[in-house]
């Protein structure tokens, strides 16, 4: 991403992320380098292409069946990962609604007398928020005309979305460039499975601020809601979390060890099982043998254990997908589909027709049809059609119409063009 990690001395963070919408990559503050531990999906080692979007958000074009699973590097200790805000950048992070009012800009200032500095203004800013206002997820503010205004002045209760968008339009008024960030904080230890897990219920705003200066050039972070509102939704102890503790921990061992079983994670099985049969061969030096060989037994036994319980599980999950429920059964074609689509992809970059990153796929196999008209565009634009319906419009492919999709992509991707 911005350099090349060093794993000597980075310190680094493994994730395993979920499909879901939108597709973006989160990555911890000062992350400097990113690299795939698994492949983005069941056919394929090959990671999903990323892309970088507005305010220097990562995402991946097409969601996977499967987790993905990455390693970040964190910067090291004075390292300056951002780069210097250009002028045009500085202009649109202090850009405010034509709705601002003439109370918020007196607000902002008198709240920033006497401080200097973009730090000192954020600091403030930040602590009236924080100490002065509500925590509230009924949101009174939620229905008004101008909400902001609202939440400031009328009902001074809010959720976290109220209290960060507040401190972002308020710095801007004193010309401090901010921008609204929205994601996920916190977390809670699962003590079965080793990781910690991010839910729905962890979802949280804040703001970065930008600042330069002798000791930090960058986005600094800031929370101005009350301590409460930064807390997780989920509870956190009682047996109902022990529960899902439980069910998380062996979901991940099922995506990793099943789902999941490619040939890195296949080789570090053999490698601990001939670790295991080396302890167990290995002379006898004092009491430790004996406690090598009964460990060593107890990981054969765990293991075949885990095979067991695992091809049990997946004869379940099969004999299951004859029970699925419609929606599930409708969500699978839609995934079929959109796999059908990234082949056509494949197989339009193949014949030199390159989709720009930004474009949609519809509109952008008008924009081929309109650019050269011929057989491959009206094929492409009839395809992309199809995909789509069967996508977004909840008119799912047969069978036979999916194979004849891929026919249709399979002659594009043979046929060559005319010299």
């Amino acid at each position: 991403m911005l350099r090349f990690p060093d794993p000597v001395r980075d310190r680094s963070v493994k994730l395993e992320l979920e499909p879901l919408d939108p597709t973006v990559i989160f990555l911890p503050p000062q992350t400097v380098a990113l690299r795939w531990t698994t492949g983005a999906d069941r056919l394929s080692a090959t990671p999903p292409p990323l892309v970088w979007s507005a305010e220097s958000t990562l995402r991946y074009e097409a969601a996977p069946e499967r987790v993905l699973r990455y390693e970040v590097f964190l910067a090291q200790p004075n390292e300056i990962v951002d780069k210097p805000l250009s002028k045009a950048d500085h202009e649109r992070y202090v850009q405010l609604p034509k709705e601002t009012t003439a109370r918020m800009r007196d607000l902002a200032r008198e709240w920033t007398k006497g401080a200097h500095s973009p730090t000192e203004k954020a600091a403030a800013i930040s602590s009236h928020l924080e100490h002065e206002y509500k925590y509230s997820l009924d949101a009174p503010s939620g229905g008004k005309a101008d909400p902001i205004d609202h939440f400031l002045f009328e009902s001074r209760a809010g959720h976290c979305e109220f209290f960060s968008t507040a401190m972002t339009l308020l710095l801007r008024v004193v010309d401090v460039p901010a921008r609204n960030v929205t994601g996920f904080v916190g977390g809670t230890w699962n003590r079965f499975g080793g990781f910690y897990a991010v839910r729905q219920g962890d979802a949280h705003s804040w703001v970065e601020v930008y600042t330069e200066g002798p000791k930090f050039t960058g986005w600094a972070t800031y929370d101005p809601t009350p301590a409460a509102g930064a807390q997780p939704l989920a509870q956190t102890n009682g047996p109902l979390s022990t529960l899902r503790e439980i069910l998380e921990a062996i979901s991940q061992s099922w995506d990793r060890y099943v789902v999941g079983y490619d040939l890195p994670t296949q080789m570090e099985f053999f490698r601990k099982v001939q670790h295991a049969f080396e302890r167990r061969r290995a002379p006898e030096t004092g009491p430790s043998f004996a406690s090598g060989v009964s460990k060593g037994r107890v990981a054969v036994v765990v293991g075949i254990g885990a095979a067991a319980v695992g091809a049990y599980l997946l004869w379940r999950r099969r004999k299951g997908r004859e029970a699925a429920s419609p929606a599930e059964r409708e969500a699978r074609k839609q995934r079929r589909a959109t796999r059908l689509w990234m082949d056509l992809e494949e197989a339009l970059l193949a014949r030199g027709v390159t989709r720009p990153r930004h474009v949609p796929p519809l509109r952008f196999v008008e924009q081929l049809r309109s650019t050269r008209a011929d057989e491959l565009a009206e094929e492409a634009f009839m395809l992309v059609h199809a995909y789509t319906q069967a996508r977004f419009g909840n008119q799912p492919l047969s069978e036979d119409e999916e194979r004849e999709f891929a026919a249709r992509v399979a002659r594009i991707r043979r046929t060559r063009e005319p010299r």
